[in-house]
């Protein structure tokens, strides 16, 4: 008999402050700098979309998007960036809901 545990990185919504939004190796493949997270991808290039999240304790949580959910997400953070804007990533994993807005988060 096989038992799989998981630990949840923390209850949903989650709210990532953008503080820095960088390229990687690949072209659609990108970091969310924070800190309060070890590491935040968001990964428009895999077969699986996704915003992946890795807490300061190794726990992960990944929340699976559609490209077109992966686009939006992408676009209101450059966008917010370039407007020299904060930007907030709000994601509630439990829904699989997402939104991005160029607020600080709370």
């Amino acid at each position: 008999m096989t038992i799989l545990s998981a630990q949840v990185i923390c209850a949903s919504p989650l709210h990532i402050q953008v503080e820095e939004y960088l390229p990687t190796d690949m072209d659609f493949i990108f970091e969310i700098s924070n800190e309060n997270f070890d590491k935040v991808t968001l990964d428009c290039q895999g077969f699986i979309n996704s915003v992946g999240l890795q807490g300061h304790n190794g726990e992960k949580e990944m929340m699976v998007l559609d490209i077109g959910e992966c686009e939006d997400i992408h676009a209101g953070i450059v966008r917010g960036l370039q407007n020299d804007r904060p930007v907030c990533l709000s994601l509630d994993l439990d829904y699989r809901a997402y939104r991005v807005s160029e607020q600080e988060c709370n």
